[in-house]
């Protein structure tokens, strides 16, 4: 303790003075994040935001509604079950077999500047099919 007041001393009076003026400013910017926070927790509650649900804070302000616990438990699996339906779906997506990538979109170009420049055979398709396409294996 003695070192820390030793330390303290020694820093010069304009460092020490911004020091306590960030921790003055952080303090007071803490409090408005907070006092932001709950507005928007009020005006959710007043408005009736089906997201307010979700929130681990809000299953008391859920239960003082009149809404059921059985339906909260409910719209919180099916919310995990759609986000998880969602990350698999992306994933799929990625997968280099069913996805367009960037490098195959010049597969077909010439290589020679001389040679005569034809529309892809992509074009020629309709738009269900080229989608169609996109997501299917050769």
């Amino acid at each position: 303790r003695e070192e820390a007041i030793l330390q303290l001393r020694s820093m010069p009076h304009a460092e020490l003075k911004a020091l306590l003026k960030l921790r003055n400013d952080n303090e007071r910017l803490m409090k408005q994040v907070e006092q932001a926070r709950r507005e928007l927790e009020r005006l959710r509650a007043k408005q009736g935001n089906p997201k307010a649900l979700l929130a681990l804070e809000s299953q008391e302000a859920a239960l003082e509604q009149g809404v059921p616990p059985e339906l909260v438990v409910e719209v919180r699996r099916k919310v995990r079950e759609l986000c998880a339906l969602r990350k698999r779906w992306w994933r799929d997506r990625q997968d280099e077999s069913t996805t367009v990538r960037r490098s195959l979109a010049a597969v077909d170009l010439p290589e020679d500047a001389n040679t005569d420049d034809r529309p892809p055979p992509v074009s020629q398709d309709s738009i269900f099919q080229r989608i169609r396409a996109s997501m299917t294996l050769p």
